[in-house]
C-alpha cells in the first residue's frame, strides 16, 4: 500500500462512519451540554449536542485524511489532530460537569496549543524528549 491509499482507506472509514453515527444521533434523543457564563446568575450561552458534536468530529477528521490522500502535508495532519483532541477534551470536560465557559476555552486553548507545540517541535528536528 502506498502512503496515499491508507489515509484515503482512513477518510473513508471515518466518513461511514459519520453518516452512521449522524443516522443513530437522528433517531434518538438529544444530549444537550449547556455553556454557561458565570456573571450574577449563570446565563446560559449555548447549548452544545453531543451528536452532532461528534458527527462533526468523525467528518472533520474525515476531510482532513482525505486531504491528506490528495496532499500529502504533514501540516494537515497536526492540525486535524490539534483541534479534534481540544474539541474532544471540550466534551470530555462538559460531560463531567464543566459547564462554565472561561474553564472550557482554556481547557481547548491548552490543549490545541499543546499540539501545536508538538509540531514546532517536530519542525525543529529536534530529538529530546522523543530521542
Amino acid at each position: 500500500m502506498t502512503s496515499r491509499v491508507i489515509p484515503a482507506i482512513a477518510a473513508a472509514t471515518l466518513a461511514i462512519e459519520a453518516v452512521v453515527v449522524g443516522v443513530t444521533v437522528a433517531n434518538a434523543r438529544p444530549l444537550l451540554l449547556p455553556v454557561t457564563v458565570d456573571l450574577d446568575d449563570g446565563i446560559t450561552l449555548a447549548t452544545v449536542n453531543l451528536g452532532v458534536a461528534a458527527i462533526v468530529l468523525l467528518a472533520f477528521s474525515a476531510l482532513c485524511r482525505g486531504v491528506s490522500a490528495l496532499w500529502p502535508a504533514q501540516v494537515i495532519r497536526w492540525i486535524e489532530w490539534s483541534q479534534v483532541s481540544a474539541v474532544t477534551v471540550f466534551l470530555i470536560a462538559q460531560l463531567n460537569g464543566i459547564r462554565d465557559l472561561a474553564a472550557l476555552v482554556v481547557l481547548y486553548s491548552l490543549t490545541a496549543a499543546a499540539r501545536l507545540f508538538l509540531l514546532l517541535h517536530d519542525r525543529s528536528g529536534g530529538r529530546w524528549p522523543f530521542a
